[in-house]
């Protein structure tokens, strides 16, 4: 069993048999929007872990969020060693801030009245080459972006809309605005 399962599964087995033990009343388990749509072996872990929280005797509630703006920027800082940026046209994202989805972690932990299952989002949806303009903007880089196919079973799925919620939006803090916090332009 590789890395993430041993993590996202059986980790979360553990977590609920102690919690369980514990006399714990409610566990909120964080998972990602599009977890069923996705193939992705990362995403198969995650829904196996979801299936083992919905079967638990715990209290439960899934959180499937959209991807958190600090992943992006490690993903495009990584990218900023390169000479072009190659960026697989029409992906659409929608991104959120890690403290929009605490506080809804937060609010959801004590709350029975909730779904099984939540999704949130960030506030807006863009193009990953619309992100990686803004963020290679921000950051005063100058490299080319090169639209590549989103190829694979994957990017379609990312192309097809599964890693976003439009429905589901939450949070005022938008890519600019967290782009500005972790960047400031007096560094």
């Amino acid at each position: 069993m590789g890395a993430t399962a041993s993590v996202d599964v059986e980790g979360t087995e553990r977590l609920l048999d102690a919690a369980h033990g514990a006399g714990v009343s409610r566990v909120v388990y964080p998972s990602i929007v599009g977890v069923t749509q996705i193939p992705l072996s990362y995403y198969e872990h995650k829904r196996t872990a979801e299936t083992v929280v919905a079967e638990s005797p715990v209290s439960s509630v899934i959180v499937r969020s959209t991807q958190f703006y600090s992943f992006l920027g490690t993903l495009f800082e990584s990218l900023s060693k390169l000479s072009v940026w190659p960026i697989p046209s029409r992906v659409s994202l929608q991104p959120i801030a890690a403290a929009t989805l605490a506080d809804t972690i937060g609010g959801l932990a004590t709350d029975n009245s909730c779904d099984r299952t939540v999704t949130v989002g960030g506030p807006t949806i863009s193009t990953i080459s619309e992100l990686a303009a803004t963020f290679k903007d921000h950051r005063g880089l100058r490299r080319p972006i090169i639209p590549v196919p989103a190829l694979g079973a994957t990017l379609r799925g990312f192309r097809a809309g599964h890693a976003t919620c439009p429905d589901h939006a939450a949070g005022t803090v938008t890519w600019k605005h967290w782009l500005n916090n972790q960047y400031p332009e007096d560094e």
